[in-house]
């Protein structure tokens, strides 16, 4: 008996913390219960455990029998509160029924539920409306009253004189962080943290205390501190919240769920005075931010992703959702994945839920600052210079291709000093001529598979790609070294090297003097650039700087066309059996083509990718819609999914680089069937 009342008190330690969690994990398994309703529970689990101190033998494990116990218990009140639930209540009316003497029914009559925080995308009535409608500008007041007030989008639009696209910025502004953050909060004016200071603070400002500790904050802990603003990210010097695309949003929330680690986040203390300091978080902002938007269902992770499947523990069940035990009463374990794109956190099991929550972040905490102090802090924190596309991007590449590709690289062609091209130093620093390398060999191979995203190509040549296709480029590079001359320098540079290579590859299939290309390439810099090909000219379609693959197909198009005509028209080099330019068939031997190669723009991937170091990247957007579903006033961040998955009005009313998305017909605009809606309200 007494060593059953020890193990009952281990239930009851830290405020009943065991108790409550066997509970709320028995609750979670029945689809959870009203917050009103768990201290019942609560006491119904004391009430076991007191019952089960006579019958437990000693010789059975105390927590697998007060477990099964427990949930016995909980699922016959369950059924109970569900069979009292469904008795007939025969004074119910239909809110169809109609109100004498007038046209409208019961329902009619009944307070619209319209809130601020569902519409907005949060999971529970918070306080702070007042303060985020002043926040407001008075479009965006008009917009809120009207979608209170039940107009539809396409009203709204017409009588504010909005186009579609205009709407969704307007309401995209309204979702914003920065202005929901007053609905997520507790908005006490500079609501600042009591901490025993005295002799300390005037220690630390003596400089003879600690200046800086380290320790850890779980996800829950951060995103409570930043809701009750015991933990302030709004510190003026510091830039806006928002700054990551979805994509990276999306890696930054699967990266916790793979028990990945992460870099501190820099929490600094000001000194008000003497019994009060505020703890600024001025590093790791973008992060806490996005971990408290995801956890209040403010955007799904993008699909776009390429680690999306989670595996995660749990216990088997029964068809009924029981747990299945062992012979010795303990729960038996099973393994689950998941795949979480286009989840959002509410949709996730409990088990990851809780993974996410109790994540542990590093923090690294700055005792007893100055405001100076903190902005010079701010400042130091953000002097490097992140990774850009190219150096993220070539992690798709697996070591043997990376080194083949190096290796090229150290090709005098490739050589900064080299006065037949035209690379520098820092193109090669920034990784952007690995990126040249990488969609050298695409377009050359891989055309029709080359896609937008970098790290995409590189993992298509790791899954797909051989030690050919390297070779095959290398011994071009080398080949076009030896003829290359001065004149050209300029054409082979990091923009525009990839279409030459291509084209150069093109060429050696004729069996001609290497010369004549670059005779060509030379009447191009001249004069041939600006030649129209079926009323084009590569200066039209260069001019705007794009790299739309249509665009690509364009002028690989023009210039194909452009050194058929050169060639067949050299004097000295006729080049006899050269393909026509209509049907690119072979007709002699000394001429070998390959019409496969030809290309048919209106086929061409739609598709992107960038040239330069610090271009934005638009592909780690995501377009999604499904089912009608935005979730609220102002949507929650939507996630768009990338190579143009479900885009709607062909990508016209993308906003916010590209991604969010508000759905054209918003035949149910609240939510997913209500669903959303229903489970804040229920929340």
């Amino acid at each position: 008996m007494t060593l059953a009342l020890e193990n009952i008190n281990s239930y009851y330690l830290d405020e009943q913390k065991k108790l409550k969690t066997v509970v709320n994990k028995i609750l979670s398994d029945f689809g959870g219960i009203y917050q009103k309703d768990l201290d019942d529970f609560y006491s119904i689990a004391g009430g076991v455990l007191a019952d089960i101190a006579s019958r437990w033998d000693g010789k059975r494990d105390f927590d697998g029998f007060a477990y099964s116990a427990i949930r016995n218990k909980i699922h016959t009140e369950i059924t109970r509160r569900n069979r009292i639930k469904r008795t007939l209540d025969r004074m119910c009316i239909s809110l169809d029924t109609p109100v004498p003497e007038s046209n409208a029914t019961i329902g009619d009559l009944i307070e619209s539920d319209f809130n601020i925080e569902n519409k907005i995308g949060l999971k529970e009535s918070q306080c702070g409306e007042e303060e985020y409608i002043k926040g407001l500008s008075l479009v965006e007041r008009k917009i809120l009253n009207m979608l209170q007030d039940g107009y539809l989008i396409a009203d709204i639009e017409e009588d504010l004189n909005l186009t579609h696209k205009e709407f969704n910025n307007i309401t995209n502004s309204m979702k914003s962080y920065e202005k929901r953050r007053p609905l997520m909060r507790d908005n006490t004016k500079n609501k600042i943290c009591k901490v025993e200071c005295k002799e300390g603070c005037r220690m630390m400002r003596g400089g003879t205390a600690e200046k800086s500790k380290t320790e850890n904050y779980s996800v829950a802990t951060i995103v409570g501190q930043l809701k009750n603003r015991t933990l302030r990210d709004d510190f003026l010097w510091q830039r806006d919240s928002g700054q990551w695309s979805l994509q990276n949003k999306s890696m930054l929330i699967v990266d916790i769920l793979l028990g990945k680690s992460l870099l501190p986040i820099i929490v600094s203390e000001e000194i008000v005075n003497d019994m009060v300091s505020v703890k600024w978080l001025i590093d790791g902002k973008q992060r806490c931010t996005i971990l408290e938007g995801y956890v209040n269902d403010s955007f799904r992770i993008s699909r776009a992703i390429p680690n999306g499947v989670i595996q995660y523990s749990t216990y088997e069940k029964d068809n009924s959702g029981k747990l299945v035990m062992d012979e010795h009463g303990y729960p038996i374990p099973a393994y689950r994945e998941m795949d979480v794109c286009g989840k959002f956190f509410s949709q996730l099991p409990s088990e990851l839920q809780e993974k996410l929550m109790q994540y542990q972040i590093p923090v690294t905490m700055n005792l007893g600052c100055t405001k100076e102090e903190i902005i010079y802090d701010i400042s130091r924190f953000n002097r490097c210079k992140p990774m850009n596309k190219s150096q993220t991007g070539i992690a798709g590449l697996c070591e043997d291709y990376l080194m083949f590709t190096d290796k090229i690289l150290k090709l005098d062609f490739f050589n900064e000093f080299n006065k037949t091209s035209n690379y520098t130093s820092g193109q090669h620093r920034s990784g952007n001529m690995r990126r040249l390398i990488v969609e050298s060999i695409m377009l050359i191979n891989y055309m029709d598979d080359m896609s937008s995203n970098f790290e995409k190509n590189c993992r298509f040549l790791s899954d797909t790609g051989n030690d050919i296709v390297f070779n095959n480029f290398y011994e071009l590079i080398k080949r076009l070294s030896k003829s290359a001359t001065e004149e050209v320098a300029s054409i082979f540079n990091q923009k525009d090297s990839f279409l030459w290579f291509k084209l150069f590859s093109e060429f050696i299939t004729y069996n001609m003097e290497d010369s004549l290309f670059v005779k060509f390439l030379i009447k191009f810099k001249n004069t041939l650039h600006s030649k129209e090909v079926n009323g084009v000219a590569f200066d039209d379609i260069a001019k705007n700087g794009t790299k739309h693959i249509n665009k690509i197909h364009q002028k690989i198009e023009i210039l194909e066309t452009l050194m058929y005509e050169f060639l067949n028209g050299t004097e000295d080099k006729n080049v006899e059996g050269v393909n026509d330019a209509e049907d690119a068939q072979v007709d002699t031997e000394d001429v070998q083509t390959d019409d496969a190669e030809n290309i048919n723009i209106d086929d061409a991937e739609d598709t992107y990718f960038d040239d330069a170091e610090d271009d934005e990247n638009i592909n780690g957007a995501e377009y999604h819609i499904k089912d009608n579903d935005i979730a609220g006033l102002v949507g929650n961040d939507e996630d768009c999914v990338s190579d143009n998955e479900d885009c709607i009005n062909d990508n016209e009313d993308c906003i916010n680089d590209n991604e969010d998305c508000f759905e054209a017909d918003h035949k149910d605009y609240f939510g997913e069937d209500n669903n959303v809606v229903t489970m804040l309200n229920t929340a």
